[in-house]
């Protein structure tokens, strides 16, 4: 469903694009999708023409079973360093030290400039060794410059695949948890747009609730609730001393925090932040989403 805001690294843009188009059916479509959502592939159209034949729209170009085996798993298309480097050795015939060479400039991001320093090798070579003609060769050349601009590894993808799955996982089976989990780690400038998403997903989130809020985010009974440190001004052990005084409060009268004013008796606390409390703990828009337009 591209139901991916929260997601770690799916929810960038490029690669929220094109999951949506992949729309992965298996674990390496999705490891695939961080390969080709980078530059690299994006603007040489091997994105394009991944999405098109895994939908059964074309056939992948074929150059020669050399590059038809090493791209087997890759719908035909060169998406990691590591076909580059296959390619570059067993199809181009360059050295062990210089595909070494290639794997640094492809890993520092040197340039095309720096790469395409060995193309007239590799060209002549691929003639030499399989007989295939200089327009082959060149052909094969240009897909392995533009595919190595910007690519990633074949372990980074999978690792960054695994992550998401993982987050995903837990947005479809333990919503609450996921979104406490996500609201601790976000910015706050972006809390809105998790937010929103969480209440598509009919998971309530809450503001600060005296006697429910712990010190950060809180999964509870089908909810989130916001902690004493998402107040403003409000650190971490701030938060610890107002829950003390909640707990204190509640053993010798047998009532906890209701209001905002109460806080005054916690040490740090002034009437400045009080005002500014009073605005959060009693709103009915404790996080300014009826102000405000978060880009979804």
């Amino acid at each position: 469903r591209n139901d991916v805001i929260g997601i770690f690294q799916y929810e960038g843009r490029a690669t929220r694009l094109v999951n949506r188009e992949v729309r992965p059916d298996d674990f390496l479509e999705l490891s695939d999708i961080n390969g080709l959502s980078r530059p690299g592939p994006l603007f040489s159209g091997t994105t394009a023409e991944y999405i098109r034949v895994k939908h059964g729209e074309v056939q992948p170009t074929r150059f020669h079973p050399i590059i038809d085996e090493l791209t087997g798993a890759t719908k035909g298309q060169i998406i990691y360093q590591e076909q580059v480097l296959k390619a570059l050795a067993e199809f181009g015939g360059l050295s062990v030290k210089r595909v070494h060479e290639i794997r640094r400039i492809i890993s520092l991001k040197l340039g095309e400039a720096q790469f395409n320093t060995s193309s007239e090798d590799f060209i002549t070579q691929a003639m030499s060794l399989h007989g295939v003609k200089r327009e082959l060769a060149q052909a094969v050349w240009g897909r392995l410059v533009t595919s190595a601009s910007y690519s990633f590894n074949i372990a980074h993808c999978i690792s960054y695949a695994m992550l998401g799955f993982w987050c995903m996982f837990m947005k479809v089976h333990f919503p609450t948890a996921f979104y406490a989990a996500q609201l601790r780690k976000t910015d706050k400038d972006m809390w809105g747009r998790l937010i929103k998403d969480a209440e598509r997903h009919k998971v309530k989130v809450n503001g600060v609730k005296p006697g429910i809020s712990l010190v950060e985010w809180r999964p509870l009974d089908g909810s989130v609730y916001a902690g004493w440190k998402q107040l403003d001004g409000v650190g971490k052990v701030t938060a610890e001393k107002i829950i003390a005084f909640d707990q204190e409060k509640r053993e010798s009268t047998g009532k906890g925090v209701k209001k905002a004013d109460e806080l005054i008796a916690v040490n740090g606390i002034g009437v400045a932040s009080i005002e500014k409390f009073r605005e959060q703990i009693d709103s009915d828009d404790p996080f300014g989403l009826l102000k405000i337009k978060h880009s979804l």
